[in-house]
């Protein structure tokens, strides 16, 4: 018998894990659940949101990169310093360009910030590790590389604890899969 939450309107912001969900319902109970320290994420969750974090990140610098080269490559000036190699300067249109895609970079930051501390704090619920395990997120390198391995862990129901639950979820949403 397998137990599936019940992904109605109210479902949305449910504590509950949505396990398999879609990008779309991943996006949406990212923002809809910005705050939320209680409750579990599932893997589908987590994923498709840090994918949509990196991939508007990496769009950002992609086109800033690509109108540069593009359109204002000879802007770009190379001064040479004492030693090997150079100092990259980006005068006129080009430090703009580099400019404003470094604010649109610090913007989706700024958005994205708490919402993810929150979902990487439900997702290691989901795996059955306590919450404030996500400040290795502030150790360089070896905290993320834990992090990420944290992220792919399967989901522990048995070992939830009562105060990781969601108080605004205390009936949890069920139906029974058709097999049942």
């Amino acid at each position: 018998m397998t137990e599936h939450v019940d992904e109605g309107a109210a479902g949305e912001t449910s504590g509950q894990p949505l396990y398999g969900a879609t990008w779309g319902q991943a996006i949406v109970r990212f923002f809809k659940k910005y705050a939320r320290f209680k409750g579990y994420a599932s893997r589908s969750e987590s994923w498709w949101a840090i994918a949509s974090i990196f991939g508007t990140h990496l769009a950002i610098a992609v086109m800033a990169a690509v109108l540069i080269i593009v359109f204002f490559r000879d802007d770009v000036v190379v001064v040479n310093s004492e030693g090997p190699g150079g100092v990259l300067l980006f005068p006129g249109p080009s430090g703009v360009i580099l400019g404003a895609s470094l604010v649109l970079q610090m913007l989706v930051f700024v958005v994205a910030v708490v919402p993810a501390l929150s979902l990487t704090w439900r997702r290691l619920h989901d795996a059955g590790l306590p919450g404030p395990m996500v400040f290795l997120w502030f150790v360089p390198l070896a905290g993320w590389f834990v992090l990420v391995v944290f992220h792919v862990l399967p989901s522990q129901p048995e070992q939830r604890r009562p105060e990781w639950d969601d108080p605004r979820d205390a009936v949890p949403r069920t139906s029974r899969s058709p097999d049942s």
